[in-house]
């Protein structure tokens, strides 16, 4: 399912506007509306845009609200330089100077124009009210929704006009037709130039063909374009109409008028997004909502009022959210098969060493034997040595026994010489011994000092060898007692 981007239109009623992400670019997927005449209040147009998406099941990824430019205060500023972070620390004070609001009660933001014709960059700041925007911003909390930017209507059509004409190099007016407004969009090099809402629209210029209406509406309008460069610039400019009200004969005589045009002037959504899903939407009925939805896919382009107190968390997208618990499942299943994997490598590691030690255990009772035999065979043959072991003490126990002679030698051995004795048994003409000791004279110190005992016919070393690493000297001593 494509991502859904929305936006939610807040003035003379409520207008949604949903956009689908395509591989190339964005398509017009749905509209809606709701005419409340009576309803100003943002936080009530809030309300009833919730109930709206919520009874029509029409949720989206990322919502963009557009705020009526009667809440602001707008104004033109122009700086020497044209660092944005400059501009950031500035602007606001030369808007304290010329907002009566107080500076902590408003939320401001500006968006940059092309420099004019003194090499001045201009620019279109606004301040908001803090107590409406967070009454509305707290109504589409509570409904789940996730809100990326807000901005004015104005700023909305602003971000619309590249998308239905390209970007275009000279001058270019927009003028957004409703019932009870009129929106008038100067842009130049791509920027915009005027943001000016102007207090009267189509209704009274119905109500009124032929009189003051019609004259204020063609003053406000020329006071707007000759406020800046005197309006030379402005002269034979291309005008486009778009709007609720833009193919209503009574506005566009009278914006024709004003402007002195003698052709209707362009109206670009007639044609805009013609593959679009719903065959019963309306681009140029919902143009704000439209651009508001562009501005949920590009916050950053355009005015944002959610900053400091008001900016939103951002939530992962059900596509994101997705892909996060399949990324989860599968860490886990592989950290899981690697602590698997790694357990049973760790036991055969402690299987392969009990192993080598039960044959070093059993190679020191029962002498050196055949590899690759099996517990069984080794028990077998510690038997028999056991069995030859006490037959072999039966026939020389003649005196004390072995238990006498183990006595004996431990009498005649030195301490000091740290003989550590492995094997002691009977042998067929004595006793045998294998032991280790820390060097070879340690193991001639060892059978000297048997021979001093007295107790001892003969004392024979039958093989003494150094153990690897530099473990000591084995070695193997036959001793034949006295008779």
């Amino acid at each position: 399912m494509p991502e859904l981007f929305a936006g939610i239109e807040l003035n003379e009623g409520v207008r949604l506007a949903w956009l689908a992400r395509t591989p190339a670019s964005y398509q017009l997927a749905r509209t809606a509306s709701l005419s409340l005449p009576g309803e100003k209040d943002p936080a009530g147009l809030a309300r009833a845009a919730c109930e709206l998406i919520a009874q029509n099941d029409l949720r989206a990824d990322r919502y963009a609200l557009a705020l009526p430019s009667s809440l602001a205060v707008l104004r033109n500023l122009e700086f020497p330089f044209s660092s944005a972070r400059k501009i950031s620390q500035v602007f606001r004070l030369e808007l304290e100077s010329r907002c009566l609001a107080h500076p902590e009660d408003v939320v401001s933001d500006y968006i940059l124009g092309p420099r004019n014709t003194s090499g001045l960059q201009r620019v279109i700041a606004a301040s908001l009210g803090k107590e409406p925007l967070a009454r509305c911003l707290e109504v589409f909390r509570e409904a789940g929704l996730y809100v990326r930017a807000a901005d004015l209507d104005l700023g909305a059509v602003n971000a619309l006009i590249p998308h239905a004409l390209g970007e275009r190099g000279g001058r270019l007016l927009f003028v957004h037709a409703e019932e009870h407004w009129t929106g008038l969009v100067l842009r130049d090099q791509g920027r915009p130039v005027l943001l000016r809402a102007l207090p009267l629209g189509a209704a009274r210029l119905r109500e009124d063909p032929d009189g003051e209406n019609r004259r204020l509406f063609k003053r406000e309008i020329l006071t707007s374009l000759f406020s800046l460069d005197g309006g030379e610039a402005c002269a034979g400019i291309p005008v486009a109409v778009w709007g609720p009200r833009a193919r209503e004969d009574a506005f566009r005589d009278a914006l024709m008028r004003a402007l002195g045009l003698t052709t209707p002037p362009i109206s670009p959504m007639r044609d805009f997004l013609p593959s679009q899903a719903d065959a019963d939407a309306d681009p140029s009925g919902c143009a704000v909502a439209l651009g508001a939805a562009f501005r949920a896919v590009d916050p950053g382009e355009g005015m944002n009022f959610l900053q400091n107190e008001f900016a939103q968390k951002s939530p992962a997208s059900p596509g994101a959210g997705r892909a996060v618990l399949i990324g989860l499942a599968a860490f886990t299943l592989a950290a899981w098969l690697f602590s698997v994997i790694f357990d049973i490598a760790l036991q055969r590691s402690r299987l392969a060493e009990l192993d080598a030690q039960e044959q070093r255990i059993v190679t020191k009772a029962v002498g050196e034997v055949k590899g690759g035999l099996t517990g069984e065979q080794y028990l077998s043959i510690l038997k028999n040595r056991l069995r030859e072991a006490e037959n072999s003490t039966q026939k020389t126990n003649a005196g004390a026994g072995l238990v006498e002679a183990l006595r004996q030698i431990t009498l005649a051995v030195d301490p000091g010489l740290g003989a550590v004795i492995e094997y002691f048994g009977a042998t067929e003409d004595g006793i045998r011994i294998r032991a280790q000791a820390d060097a070879y004279e340690a193991v001639e110190r060892i059978r000297n000092g048997l021979m001093r005992s007295g107790a001892f016919e003969s004392v024979t070393i039958k093989e003494a060898k150094a153990e690897e690493k530099g473990k000591g000297v084995s070695f193997e001593l036959d001793i034949v007692r006295k008779k």
